[in-house]
């Protein structure tokens, strides 16, 4: 469920927005003077999927951070996130992290100073524009460094930007404004 919303009235925005991202929607907010504009921008965006759902595997000696327990599974090792209609200028981002030392002692199949590469796995389902139910499967491996200058330098800053502002969304619609 996509969401349009004019600046300035009062939609309680915070419940509205929750339903959206729940459904995989979208929020847009026009302002009045620029209406005809704003819709004409939203509207111009076609849709190249619809009932997109992303499905991300980590290596379990990660675990997914920020996210709603209720898109989490297999001890936090797994997130789905179902997104409706996506668009060419679509964008998701997750965070992750080490799991706690206390869990990763009691995996005694697991040696965590002998890894160099940590797998990730997205599992992408989609209906295509002509109807077809479609999957891609994307899999990666990155390599384990303790350099900061050298992940620093690979890091993508407009990901991390769009990931800072869909966090700082997600908090203010909890409540959490200082967090935001």
């Amino acid at each position: 469920m996509n969401l349009v919303t004019i600046a300035g009235t009062e939609a309680n925005i915070q419940c509205l927005s929750r339903l959206t991202e729940l459904s995989g929607g979208q929020v847009e907010q026009v302002k009045p003077s620029e209406m005809a504009e704003d819709f004409a921008n939203i509207l111009s965006q076609k849709a190249i999927a619809t009932k997109v759902e992303a499905k991300v595997k980590l290596h379990k000696g990660l675990q997914f951070r920020n996210e709603l327990e209720s898109d989490l599974s297999e001890q936090r090792t797994i997130l789905t996130r179902r997104f409706g209609n996506v668009t060419t200028d679509s964008m998701f981002t997750f965070e992750y992290g080490m799991k706690p030392i206390s869990e990763l002692l009691l995996m005694e199949d697991l040696d965590m100073a002998t890894i160099t590469q940590f797998p990730f796995q997205t599992q992408i389902t989609y209906t295509a524009l002509n109807g077809d139910k479609c999957m891609r499967v994307i899999t990666h491996k990155l390599e384990v460094s303790t350099e900061r200058d050298q992940l620093t330098s690979q890091a993508d800053a407009e990901m991390i930007q769009q990931n800072a502002l869909m966090q700082g969304s997600k908090q203010a619609r909890a409540g959490n404004t200082r967090k935001a």
